[in-house]
Protein backbone atom coordinates (compact mmCIF):
# COMPACT_ATOMS: atom_id res chain seq x y z
CA UNK A 1 0.00 0.00 0.00
CA UNK A 2 1.32 3.52 -0.84
CA UNK A 3 0.70 6.11 1.32
CA UNK A 4 0.52 10.13 0.89
CA UNK A 5 0.94 11.77 4.95
CA UNK A 6 -0.99 13.96 5.84
CA UNK A 7 1.53 17.98 6.66
CA UNK A 8 -0.55 18.23 8.89
CA UNK A 9 -0.95 15.04 11.10
CA UNK A 10 1.57 11.97 9.67
CA UNK A 11 -0.30 9.35 11.26
CA UNK A 12 -3.08 10.31 9.09
CA UNK A 13 -2.49 9.02 5.17
CA UNK A 14 -4.10 8.75 1.78
CA UNK A 15 -3.97 5.30 0.33
CA UNK A 16 -2.57 6.34 -3.26
CA UNK A 17 -3.25 2.69 -4.49
CA UNK A 18 -6.72 3.97 -4.03
CA UNK A 19 -7.58 6.76 -5.06
CA UNK A 20 -7.29 8.45 -8.51
CA UNK A 21 -3.69 9.21 -9.71
CA UNK A 22 -4.88 12.95 -10.89
CA UNK A 23 -6.74 13.66 -8.11
CA UNK A 24 -4.30 12.92 -4.99
CA UNK A 25 -2.52 16.42 -4.37
CA UNK A 26 -5.45 18.13 -4.34
CA UNK A 27 -7.49 15.42 -2.02
CA UNK A 28 -4.58 15.34 0.58
CA UNK A 29 -4.76 19.87 0.36
CA UNK A 30 -8.17 19.75 1.10
CA UNK A 31 -8.16 16.86 3.89
CA UNK A 32 -4.91 18.90 5.34
CA UNK A 33 -7.40 22.07 5.17
CA UNK A 34 -10.11 20.06 7.58
CA UNK A 35 -7.41 18.18 10.10
CA UNK A 36 -6.10 22.02 10.32
CA UNK A 37 -9.25 22.88 12.38
CA UNK A 38 -9.36 20.24 14.29
CA UNK A 39 -6.36 20.63 15.73
CA UNK A 40 -7.11 23.99 16.05
CA UNK A 41 -9.44 22.80 18.59
CA UNK A 42 -8.39 19.26 19.18
CA UNK A 43 -4.64 19.56 19.76
CA UNK A 44 -1.88 17.63 17.89
CA UNK A 45 -1.16 15.21 20.26
CA UNK A 46 -4.85 13.84 19.88
CA UNK A 47 -4.30 13.76 16.64
CA UNK A 48 -1.44 11.65 16.18
CA UNK A 49 -3.04 9.05 18.56
CA UNK A 50 -5.00 7.99 15.80
CA UNK A 51 -3.59 5.82 12.65
CA UNK A 52 -6.04 6.59 9.74
CA UNK A 53 -5.69 5.46 5.91
CA UNK A 54 -8.32 7.40 3.68
CA UNK A 55 -9.26 5.51 0.95
CA UNK A 56 -11.55 6.27 -2.16
CA UNK A 57 -15.23 4.97 -1.90
CA UNK A 58 -16.49 2.91 -4.55
CA UNK A 59 -19.81 2.97 -3.39
CA UNK A 60 -20.11 6.76 -3.66
CA UNK A 61 -20.93 7.37 -0.49
CA UNK A 62 -18.41 7.69 2.98
CA UNK A 63 -18.38 6.01 5.95
CA UNK A 64 -15.48 5.33 8.62
CA UNK A 65 -14.69 1.94 10.60
CA UNK A 66 -12.31 0.86 13.10
CA UNK A 67 -9.85 -2.11 12.16
CA UNK A 68 -10.00 -4.43 15.52
CA UNK A 69 -7.51 -7.22 15.17
CA UNK A 70 -4.53 -8.55 17.08
CA UNK A 71 -1.98 -6.72 14.72
CA UNK A 72 -3.58 -3.65 14.16
CA UNK A 73 -2.80 -0.94 16.83
CA UNK A 74 -5.18 0.34 19.09
CA UNK A 75 -7.07 3.47 17.50
CA UNK A 76 -6.77 2.74 14.07
CA UNK A 77 -9.34 3.54 11.53
CA UNK A 78 -10.32 3.75 7.40
CA UNK A 79 -11.89 6.51 5.99
CA UNK A 80 -13.71 5.93 2.69
CA UNK A 81 -14.17 9.42 1.03
CA UNK A 82 -16.02 10.35 -1.86
CA UNK A 83 -14.42 12.11 -5.15
CA UNK A 84 -15.48 15.22 -4.85
CA UNK A 85 -12.50 17.35 -4.81
CA UNK A 86 -14.34 19.58 -7.87
CA UNK A 87 -16.58 20.34 -5.02
CA UNK A 88 -14.69 21.22 -1.87
CA UNK A 89 -17.53 22.29 0.33
CA UNK A 90 -19.09 19.03 0.02
CA UNK A 91 -15.35 17.41 0.17
CA UNK A 92 -14.96 19.50 3.41
CA UNK A 93 -18.69 18.31 4.34
CA UNK A 94 -17.83 14.71 4.43
CA UNK A 95 -13.91 14.91 5.19
CA UNK A 96 -15.56 16.25 9.24
CA UNK A 97 -18.35 14.36 9.31
CA UNK A 98 -15.92 11.11 8.68
CA UNK A 99 -12.89 12.28 10.62
CA UNK A 100 -15.29 13.17 13.49
CA UNK A 101 -16.17 9.55 14.09
CA UNK A 102 -12.67 8.44 14.07
CA UNK A 103 -13.09 10.91 16.94
CA UNK A 104 -15.93 8.90 18.64
CA UNK A 105 -14.47 5.39 18.09
CA UNK A 106 -16.79 5.16 15.14
CA UNK A 107 -20.00 4.47 16.75
CA UNK A 108 -21.54 3.37 20.35
CA UNK A 109 -22.41 0.04 21.47
CA UNK A 110 -25.99 0.59 21.56
CA UNK A 111 -27.55 1.94 18.82
CA UNK A 112 -30.04 4.07 20.43
CA UNK A 113 -27.40 6.66 21.40
CA UNK A 114 -25.72 6.77 17.80
CA UNK A 115 -28.21 9.49 16.61
CA UNK A 116 -26.18 11.70 19.60
CA UNK A 117 -22.60 10.74 18.02
CA UNK A 118 -24.29 10.88 14.26
CA UNK A 119 -25.45 15.11 14.89
CA UNK A 120 -22.39 15.87 16.80
CA UNK A 121 -20.40 14.60 13.87
CA UNK A 122 -22.76 16.52 11.59
CA UNK A 123 -21.95 19.90 13.54
CA UNK A 124 -18.17 19.19 12.92
CA UNK A 125 -19.56 20.03 9.42
CA UNK A 126 -21.12 22.97 9.80
CA UNK A 127 -18.40 24.03 12.03
CA UNK A 128 -15.77 23.21 9.20
CA UNK A 129 -17.29 24.48 6.14
CA UNK A 130 -17.79 27.79 8.07
CA UNK A 131 -14.13 28.27 8.42
CA UNK A 132 -13.12 26.74 5.31
CA UNK A 133 -15.95 27.99 2.42
CA UNK A 134 -17.28 31.07 1.83
CA UNK A 135 -19.64 33.30 3.88
CA UNK A 136 -22.28 32.69 1.00
CA UNK A 137 -21.84 29.34 0.55
CA UNK A 138 -21.66 28.38 4.11
CA UNK A 139 -25.07 30.31 4.67
CA UNK A 140 -26.88 28.73 1.79
CA UNK A 141 -25.86 25.18 3.28
CA UNK A 142 -26.96 25.98 6.34
CA UNK A 143 -30.22 28.06 5.26
CA UNK A 144 -32.91 24.82 5.59
CA UNK A 145 -31.38 23.36 8.40
CA UNK A 146 -31.75 26.60 10.55
CA UNK A 147 -35.26 27.19 8.90
CA UNK A 148 -36.65 23.41 9.65
CA UNK A 149 -35.70 24.34 12.95
CA UNK A 150 -37.63 26.97 13.73
CA UNK A 151 -40.61 24.36 14.21
CA UNK A 152 -39.39 23.70 17.54
CA UNK A 153 -38.70 25.62 20.51
CA UNK A 154 -35.51 23.85 21.52
CA UNK A 155 -33.53 20.45 21.34
CA UNK A 156 -35.09 19.28 24.52
CA UNK A 157 -38.95 20.07 22.76
CA UNK A 158 -37.89 18.31 19.60
CA UNK A 159 -36.61 15.41 21.83
CA UNK A 160 -39.39 15.26 23.94
CA UNK A 161 -41.48 14.61 20.33
CA UNK A 162 -39.05 12.85 19.14
CA UNK A 163 -37.01 10.82 21.19
CA UNK A 164 -37.76 7.35 20.55
CA UNK A 165 -37.32 7.95 16.05
CA UNK A 166 -33.97 9.11 17.21
CA UNK A 167 -33.41 5.95 19.23
CA UNK A 168 -34.71 3.50 16.27
CA UNK A 169 -32.75 5.75 13.27
CA UNK A 170 -30.12 7.37 14.55
CA UNK A 171 -29.51 8.69 10.51
CA UNK A 172 -32.81 9.60 9.16
CA UNK A 173 -33.46 10.21 5.63
CA UNK A 174 -30.93 10.96 3.41
CA UNK A 175 -31.78 13.99 0.66
CA UNK A 176 -30.44 12.26 -2.53
CA UNK A 177 -29.88 15.71 -4.31
CA UNK A 178 -27.82 17.35 -1.93
CA UNK A 179 -26.26 13.50 0.06
CA UNK A 180 -27.53 15.59 3.28
CA UNK A 181 -29.48 14.30 6.52
CA UNK A 182 -31.85 16.87 7.09
CA UNK A 183 -32.72 16.15 10.46
CA UNK A 184 -29.60 15.27 11.92
CA UNK A 185 -28.20 18.49 10.27
CA UNK A 186 -31.48 20.59 11.91
CA UNK A 187 -30.09 19.11 15.50
CA UNK A 188 -26.83 19.74 14.33
CA UNK A 189 -27.29 23.59 14.34
CA UNK A 190 -28.02 23.25 18.05
CA UNK A 191 -24.80 21.28 18.71
CA UNK A 192 -22.78 23.46 16.44
CA UNK A 193 -23.75 26.64 19.29
CA UNK A 194 -21.72 24.44 21.50
CA UNK A 195 -18.77 24.03 19.78
CA UNK A 196 -18.59 27.57 18.81
CA UNK A 197 -18.71 28.32 22.26
CA UNK A 198 -16.41 26.40 23.80
CA UNK A 199 -14.28 24.48 20.97
CA UNK A 200 -11.38 23.79 23.22
CA UNK A 201 -14.23 21.17 24.65
CA UNK A 202 -15.03 19.98 21.37
CA UNK A 203 -12.50 17.68 21.63
CA UNK A 204 -14.31 15.58 24.88
CA UNK A 205 -15.95 13.71 22.07
CA UNK A 206 -12.90 11.87 22.12
CA UNK A 207 -14.05 10.52 25.45
CA UNK A 208 -17.70 9.24 24.44
CA UNK A 209 -16.47 5.80 22.80
CA UNK A 210 -15.33 4.82 26.40
CA UNK A 211 -19.08 5.99 27.71
CA UNK A 212 -20.90 3.09 26.95
CA UNK A 213 -18.90 0.75 28.83
CA UNK A 214 -21.23 -1.21 31.09
CA UNK A 215 -23.90 1.34 30.83
CA UNK A 216 -26.55 -1.39 31.97
CA UNK A 217 -25.03 -1.35 35.59
CA UNK A 218 -25.48 2.19 35.77
CA UNK A 219 -29.08 2.93 34.09
CA UNK A 220 -31.50 4.49 36.13
CA UNK A 221 -34.54 2.35 37.75
CA UNK A 222 -36.84 4.47 35.36
CA UNK A 223 -34.54 2.65 32.85
CA UNK A 224 -33.31 6.31 31.28
CA UNK A 225 -29.94 4.64 29.38
CA UNK A 226 -29.78 7.78 27.53
CA UNK A 227 -29.23 9.85 30.54
CA UNK A 228 -26.78 7.21 31.69
CA UNK A 229 -24.72 7.38 28.69
CA UNK A 230 -24.40 11.21 29.03
CA UNK A 231 -23.31 11.09 32.53
CA UNK A 232 -20.77 8.46 31.58
CA UNK A 233 -19.75 10.69 29.12
CA UNK A 234 -19.50 13.57 31.49
CA UNK A 235 -17.20 11.39 33.95
CA UNK A 236 -14.77 10.76 31.01
CA UNK A 237 -14.00 14.08 30.39
CA UNK A 238 -10.45 15.22 31.28
CA UNK A 239 -10.75 18.71 31.77
CA UNK A 240 -12.87 21.73 32.71
CA UNK A 241 -13.56 22.71 29.56
CA UNK A 242 -14.70 19.40 28.07
CA UNK A 243 -16.56 18.85 30.84
CA UNK A 244 -18.53 21.47 30.13
CA UNK A 245 -19.10 20.90 26.68
CA UNK A 246 -20.52 17.53 27.72
CA UNK A 247 -22.74 19.32 29.93
CA UNK A 248 -23.74 22.00 27.49
CA UNK A 249 -24.31 19.45 24.78
CA UNK A 250 -26.58 17.33 27.60
CA UNK A 251 -28.76 20.44 28.90
CA UNK A 252 -29.64 20.62 25.21
CA UNK A 253 -31.44 17.36 25.07
CA UNK A 254 -32.98 18.33 28.55
CA UNK A 255 -30.24 16.39 31.11
CA UNK A 256 -28.97 18.66 34.01
CA UNK A 257 -25.65 18.07 35.53
CA UNK A 258 -22.74 20.38 36.79
CA UNK A 259 -19.60 20.67 37.35
CA UNK A 260 -18.75 19.08 41.33
CA UNK A 261 -17.22 22.69 42.77
CA UNK A 262 -16.31 24.28 39.18
CA UNK A 263 -14.23 26.95 40.06
CA UNK A 264 -14.98 30.84 39.97
CA UNK A 265 -14.03 31.24 35.77
CA UNK A 266 -13.13 28.27 33.48
CA UNK A 267 -10.91 29.65 30.48
CA UNK A 268 -11.60 27.66 27.41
Amino acid sequence: MGLLKSQVAESWAIDSESWPLEDQESAVQQIDQVLAVFEGCFGHELLMQRRVIMKHSLIEEPYTHALKDDIKPKNTFEVYLVNVINNPSRFYYQAAHEFSHVFTGCYPEMISFNWISECLCSAATFYVLKKLSSKSEYESIIESPLRQRRNWTSLKDYYCSNGDELGKDPYGQIDESTQTRPRNDMIATWFLEVIEQNPSGWKSIARMKDSDINLQNFANDAGDSTGAYLVLWYVQCESDCERLFAEAISGQIGYSFTLKDPPDHINC
